[in-house]
């Protein structure tokens, strides 16, 4: 198995309730074991991101907390081919937040 990298750029836009931001679907055939995630805020506030295996909330990630701590974030989750992680998001703030998502997986 190889370790490989997924980065994904989203921005949160101000005044927003939870809407679907990008989806990481794994090919046909393929299993990813998604290993760990680092997530870097442009800005802090009443914001955050979920992490969805399909329709399962495996993790809510608050600003706040990931910029004073700046620790990768340990996963375990195994995706099957065609299978798909959903990445959510809200921002009740006014002004847009831009984030970085780099997620570590084995294949």
């Amino acid at each position: 198995m190889s370790i490989k990298t997924i980065l994904v750029k989203v921005t949160l836009e101000a005044n927003t309730t939870i809407k679907q931001l990008d989806k990481l679907v794994t090919p046909a055939g393929r299993t990813r074991r998604y290993k760990e995630l680092r997530a870097y805020f442009s800005a802090t506030g009443n914001a955050g991101i979920i992490i969805k295996h399909q329709r399962d909330v495996i993790m809510e990630i608050d600003p706040n907390e990931w910029n004073a701590h700046k620790l990768p974030y340990p996963m375990d989750e195994e995706v099957g081919g065609e299978d798909y992680l959903v990445i959510e998001g809200f921002n009740s703030e006014s002004s847009d937040i831009s984030v970085v998502l780099c997620f570590i997986y084995e294949e």
